[in-house]
């Protein structure tokens, strides 16, 4: 069993089924393929008298894998195929169309995960490569969907899927018919190559799709949309070269399309409008707005590598868990560190533009606001300085506690008012020019989490194992959740739910309106400081058992799972459709985008990573337990395709 899978992606909303996709078969003709009768086809679903195979058990393929007919995946049954596998399909043409039917039925789940070095290969047996050669993986009703590093050729349509989610990532379409068909479905394409193909590189309907950083060429029609769409995010792709359109809508498409950040191969708009099929060429027909890219795009194609460049590092002389603050007005950088000061650096070059010794311990995360810095010490301090050259400008002495230990509260500001939690159980609320109180309320236990904004109050949490919601004005208690468990992370403010994580280990998930319990995830592990984040419509949680966790919003049910190798104090960061993933072995973790949740590349650093990532102008910030200050940056190296070694690597011959 894969450690690093999908259990569940993301929901979807089941309709009515595509009529389209099916009809009659007819008794089997001669083998060999003649050229097919019609280019696009109409869709079709496969016979029961042509499944050959049922797979009703997890299975897993190999080597060289030979499918001639048709072989079924049952419902409850998963088909895991390694990298480095060929699956060749033999040409059959059961209803006489001129485009080959053997091909792969899946209801239960599919994982197709190759690499760069070892991609798996669907194409067609000897002597039969052509477009159309072989028919389609048809998938229906299935929430265990992933291809990633797969080249696709000689097919009719390809991956054509039905109410199902998951992700199609770093794989070739090419010399297909279709690449895809896709109806009324969730599914994240990344980083993809449609070139090539006969009639459509895309081909969707219904949907809400993540579509960035593919390459879109050389196809008759780069994307078509037919019928219908649910907003799906087209963006960030070379979209160009192909033969009659780039983006054609289909028949009775009423509703517009907006695109955002394509490439279109052109800069003019008559030009792009050109290649575009819409009202304009059909008035029965919505209109698709452009608001294109000025580039093309140097990171769209297959993921080949990812580098990772050190831009500076900066050595303090303690510990580094404070997460850092940007001032983007002066490009200026800052975090605190064990050894008691502030530091305040350029965020280009990394030298020290100043420091201030508070003479204690910070972890705390500053806040930049106006032309102040704030921030939080040991010593139950809270200081205001000026943000461009680091002269106190007041400071505001907490209670003192027993508790006076490891993690200090962030300050957070908020309509010229700071708030803070303090060892002592109480919330502060000062203003942030002089620092006068306003008002204080008192938990009854220490406060190391971060306040976060909901509507008309804020949240903390409590070590006394409660959530408060405190009026922002008045600091009136309004709300209050047992979590039952000491509370030291920060909550998670997400649309109509509010998320929590207590130190046993388990994740709550909190009804905004009704302020009851709707939701909970447990691991089994003690959490302490790393905050759960919100991730393309889920919920994104990295625990001390060292997996980083991917769950639905509404019942926190596990969808995936990613193995970070180490415990987790610091709270993931999305950045650019990756996930990151700090662990207390000194290792930043980046995790691929789409479904999979396999790590991809790592910085190793000298320290525990206790500091949350922070992301500007093209760079990550982040302080470790080596004493260092971190500025790295991550490239990413795409291709168009696959070497012709790397396709076929694993030639040896393996049961299925």
């Amino acid at each position: 069993m894969l450690k690093r899978i999908i259990l569940l992606i993301l929901s979807f909303a089941i309709l009515a089924p595509c009529p389209a996709c099916f009809k009659e078969a007819v008794p089997p003709p001669a083998t060999q393929p003649p050229e097919p009768q019609q280019k696009a086809g109409k869709g079709k679903a496969y016979d029961e008298r042509h499944i050959t195979e049922v797979i009703t058990t997890d299975t897993v393929w190999e080597g060289k894998v030979a499918v001639d007919g048709v072989i079924k995946v049952a419902k409850g049954a998963r088909l895991t195929i390694r990298p480095g596998t060929t699956v060749e399909f033999t040409y059959n043409d059961y209803d006489e169309d001129g485009l080959g039917d053997s091909g792969l039925l899946v209801e239960g789940g599919i994982f197709a995960m190759g690499s760069y070095d070892a991609p798996i290969h669907f194409t067609a047996a000897n002597g039969s490569e052509r477009s159309g050669a072989w028919g389609m993986i048809l998938v229906n009703f299935s929430n265990e969907v992933i291809f990633d590093y797969c080249k696709f050729e000689y097919s009719s349509y390809t991956l054509h899927i039905h109410f199902s989610t998951g992700s199609i990532t770093n794989s070739l379409f090419t010399n297909n018919e279709d690449g895809t068909r896709i109806g009324r479905s969730k599914f994240l394409i990344y980083n993809n190559v449609f070139k090539g193909n006969a009639v459509k590189g895309l081909n969707f309907t219904d949907s809400k799709n993540e579509i960035k950083y593919n390459t879109i060429t050389g196809n008759k029609h780069g994307i078509f949309l037919f019928e219908g769409d649910k907003n799906s995010d087209i963006s960030h792709n070379n979209i160009l070269d192909n033969k009659l359109y780039n983006f054609k809508l289909g028949d009775f498409f009423i509703g517009d399309v907006t695109l955002y950040d394509n490439y279109w191969g052109a800069t003019s708009d008559a030009k792009i409008r050109g290649k575009i099929f819409d009202k304009r060429s059909d008035d029965t027909l919505g209109v698709v707005k452009t608001t294109p890219a000025k580039e093309r795009f140097a990171d769209t194609g297959i993921i080949k590598e990812i580098n990772i460049t050190k831009v500076f590092e900066f050595e303090a002389a303690g510990y580094i868990d404070s997460s850092a603050a940007i001032d983007e007005e002066t490009s200026t950088v800052y975090f605190g560190s064990f050894d008691g000061r502030l530091y305040a650096l350029d965020a280009v070059t990394g030298e020290l533009k100043f420091k201030f010794d508070a003479g204690d311990v910070i972890d705390s995360t500053p806040v930049v606001y106006k032309d102040s810095v704030y921030f939080a010490s040991w010593n139950n301090k809270l200081y205001c300085l000026n943000k461009s050259n680091g002269r106190l400008k007041w400071e505001y002495q907490m209670q003192s506690s027993e508790q006076d230990d490891h993690r200090q509260s962030s300050p957070v500001a908020k309509d010229d008012v700071i708030y803070i939690g303090g060892y002592d159980g109480s919330v502060y609320a000062l203003d942030y020019a002089s620092g006068v109180i306003i008002w204080k309320f008192k938990t009854g236990g220490a406060i190391r989490s971060k306040g976060v904004v909901d509507g008309k109050a804020i949240v903390f949490a409590s070590s006394d194992g409660t959530l408060y919601w405190l009026s922002l004005k008045s600091g009136r208690g309004m709300w209050m959740v047992n979590l039952g468990s000491p509370a030291l992370a920060t909550p998670l403010v997400f649309g109509d739910t509010i998320f929590a994580s207590t130190k046993d280990g388990v994740l709550y998930g909190i009804d905004a309106k009704t302020k009851t319990v709707s939701g909970r995830f447990m691991n089994n592990s003690v959490n302490f400081y790393s905050s759960p984040i919100s991730f393309k419509g889920d919920v994104v949680f990295a625990t001390t058992d060292g997996n980083m966790y991917r769950l639905g919003k509404y019942n926190l049910a596990a969808k995936a799972v990613a193995d970070i190798n180490g415990p987790a104090y610091a709270t993931p960061l999305a950045y650019e459709d990756f996930l990151l993933a700090p662990t207390n072995n000194g290792e930043l973790n980046i995790i691929e985008r789409g479904a999979a949740m396999r790590t991809v590349k790592k910085f190793t650093g000298g320290g525990a990573i206790q500091s949350t990532p922070v992301a500007y102008d093209g760079k990550l910030y982040f302080g470790a337990r080596d004493n260092k200050f971190y500025a790295i940056k991550i490239d990413v190296v795409t291709t168009d395709g696959f070497t012709k070694n790397n396709e076929l690597s694993a030639q040896s011959p393996s049961p299925r």
